[in-house]
């Protein structure tokens, strides 16, 4: 007897869940030990060479650095980007060779134009190399080891491809990315509460205000992606209540108690108010209650002075020498060492592993690229990297507008916003945006052509 489809879709999803999971143990119990590397390394290979679906699991896994649960693990830098690499290389050679035996190397016209666009975008950030090599001495290679996790890009049509022919596969991923965030959410919470006595998970541990708090950069962009997805179908009165309302309540509270993180705190409460605004123009009467609801908990809350203690130590750093002042040194920094012919291509692609690049005198004075935004993306790519980030900014907003999916459009819009909002502390093509530009992107591929097609 055949499974209905309902139950082959849970099926899918405890499969999706369990080999996370799997991975997961296996980083617990051996990352020390180099065989993980080995047994990664082979794993991520056949991965990409039996499935399209595990392929950008295997992806999502590796840019999160297993949802934050090792940002400090001896894999965090460099090998976690190398397993979703070579499942991509892997599963591209697949689909190629695919293609040649079933329709002897034809390729979809949508599909061709979808690489010709990603190569060019490549092509740009590429140029950074050999930029690098000219202005810091950086050897050739060191600036391909940088340049190499941006490669995963090349996934964007495969995964558009695949989700346009299987549609419930969006449903299921979306499904998978709320269980895997809820339960890395309560692990990290766990962990929080045990520190200093139990380390089974390596976080990255910080201090504000004299209080410890975790840094989970990798899944920030997810976070609040997932967290507007989940809050429009409560809003406009769709399915799935419970696993929507807790993936919301999880991520509020990882957010303002565990992270602390001002940037994220602030696009939740930007991406409130938007889907509120979307959902009053639909369903007026029950936004309303809603919003009144909010509004009597926020005052109660405030009586009380819950939210005293939390706005200090969130927001107690930004006139003082604390995250704010430091970032503002950082961008003068870096901003003095662009040559002054570096205006269109920057100084170059970075590699810490190059002695004499700026980024390790950089550290040195607590001046970190990556926490500078744009401006640290400016200094790397030039004005052609900023054009390659536009390209893409812009290709998204108008398949965005062509496309009639709703749940899609708001995604990509709450995506788009989030991205023009963090430019200033946040790379727009680090692993926490890059994972969530790979699923918009063949989400909105996914629709867009299907309905140019018709």
């Amino acid at each position: 007897m055949k499974l209905k489809i309902k139950d082959n879709e849970k099926l899918t999803l405890m499969f999706m869940l369990i080999f996370s999971w799997i991975i997961i143990l296996i980083f617990t119990f051996l990352s020390n030990s180099n065989s993980i590397i080995i047994i990664l390394y082979g794993l991520s290979a056949i991965i990409g060479i039996i499935s399209i679906r595990y392929t950008y699991i295997m992806i999502i896994l590796s840019l999160t650095v297993l949802f934050s649960l090792f940002s400090t693990s001896n894999l965090a830098i460099g090998s976690m980007n190398d397993f979703a690499i070579i499942s991509t290389v892997f599963c591209l050679i697949t689909q190629l060779v695919k293609s040649i035996k079933i329709n002897n190397l034809k390729i979809k016209k949508w599909i061709l134009s979808e690489y010709i666009f990603i190569f060019f975008i490549l092509l740009l950030f590429f140029i950074s190399i050999f930029v690098a090599n000219r202005n810091f001495g950086q050897p050739i290679i060191n600036g391909i080891m940088s340049y190499r996790y941006l490669i995963i890009l090349l996934i964007i049509p495969i995964l558009s491809n695949y989700f346009k022919e299987n549609k419930k596969e969006q449903f299921i991923l979306e499904k998978y990315l709320s269980y895997m965030i809820i339960i890395s959410i309560f692990c990290v919470t766990i962990q929080f509460f045990l520190r200093g006595r139990i380390d089974i998970f390596k976080l990255f541990w910080a201090t504000r205000g004299g209080e410890y708090r975790v840094l989970m950069h990798n899944v920030t962009t997810l976070y609040c992606i997932l967290y507007g997805v989940k809050l429009y179908r409560i809003l406009l009165g769709k399915k799935r209540y419970f696993i929507d309302f807790l993936t919301i309540v999880s991520i509020l509270f990882v957010t303002c108690f565990i992270t602390q993180t001002r940037t994220c705190l602030l696009m939740l409460i930007a991406i409130t108010f938007l889907e509120l605004c979307i959902a009053f123009r639909k369903k007026a009467n029950t936004v309303m209650l809603i919003i009144c609801i909010i509004g009597l908990l926020l005052v109660i809350f405030a009586q009380l002075g819950y939210f005293d203690s939390i706005i200090q130590k969130l927001f107690n750093d930004i006139l003082t020498q604390g995250d704010s002042y430091i970032r503002n040194e950082c961008v003068d920094f870096y901003m003095d060492l662009i040559p002054e012919n570096g205006f269109l291509l920057g100084g170059g692609i970075t590699n810490e592993n190059y002695k004499m690049s700026p980024i390790n005198l950089g550290n040195e004075k607590g001046y970190f690229l990556v926490d500078i935004g744009v401006f640290g993306f400016f200094f790397e790519y030039g004005i052609f990297g900023i054009i390659a980030i536009l390209m893409i900014m812009i290709m998204i907003i108008w398949k965005t507008i062509k496309n009639k999916n709703e749940s899609i459009r708001n995604t990509a819009v709450i995506f788009s916003i989030f991205i023009i909002a963090t430019f200033y502390t946040t790379s727009p093509i680090s692993n926490s945006n890059l994972v969530v530009l790979i699923i918009v992107q063949s989400f909105l591929n996914s629709y867009y052509y299907a309905i140019k097609q018709k």
